[in-house]
């Protein structure tokens, strides 16, 4: 636990429910977009396709409309985007989407696998073509994995750099360090983060269950 004392106390910003995507979308860099028009949010089977999928990406968006979702991919300009969807529908929307520079990848969720493979190798982007839900959040995770570790930036510092010649990136990662050091949390701060949690994360019941 912390104990040095801090001049001010920690306070964790508000979240409405506009923003509450926003907030989420911060804490990872991938977005994960599950378009699919027999989507039935309240039926017990999309949720529970959208739980195991949650295991793997937090942010987890779902659409029933081709456009719409085209258009947030579009949006997603410092997120790295997967997409999942049937393979009908995939066959349509893949020349659409395929060279957005925000989409890193696109999985094929659908009963008919053969038939759909022979088109979907002509589109690298295309991870595959998958009828368990198992096999797709494997991939997933691998992707997802691969595509943070990428986005993690590595610096060397040799120990004869004055201060002044480090990096920038690297002064503010010590000072937030030494500032984060500095502050005593008390129960209260403790309480209010976990509220926070729970509010960013109000939609994906597998970290709630781990909050």
């Amino acid at each position: 636990m912390l104990t040095r004392k801090a001049e001010s106390n920690p306070v964790f910003p508000e979240i409405s429910g506009e923003s509450e995507s926003n907030e989420q979308q911060k804490i990872q860099n991938v977005v994960l977009v599950w378009l699919d028009d027999n989507i039935e949010t309240n039926s017990e089977d999309s949720q529970n396709t959208l739980t195991k999928l949650q295991q793997i990406v937090n942010n987890v968006q779902t659409f029933t409309d081709n456009d719409q979702c085209i258009e947030f991919i579009i949006s997603m300009t410092d997120n790295r985007v997967f997409l999942i969807t049937s393979g009908a529908i995939a066959r349509n929307i893949v020349p659409c989407v395929h060279d957005i520079s925000q989409l890193n990848s696109f999985l094929i969720f659908c009963a008919n696998k053969e038939y759909h493979e022979q088109w979907a190798k002509d589109w690298p982007k295309i991870r595959g073509v998958f009828t368990d839900i198992k096999l797709v959040c494997d991939i997933l995770k691998n992707a997802a994995r691969e595509c943070e570790k990428n986005a993690i930036s590595m610096s060397f510092v040799t120990s004869d750099k004055r201060p002044d010649q480090l990096p920038a990136s690297f002064m503010y990662t010590q000072l937030i360090k030494e500032t984060l050091l500095r502050i005593q949390f008390e129960e209260c701060h403790i309480r209010e983060y976990f509220d926070y949690c729970r509010k960013l994360f109000a939609n994906n019941k597998v970290q709630l269950d781990t909050i």
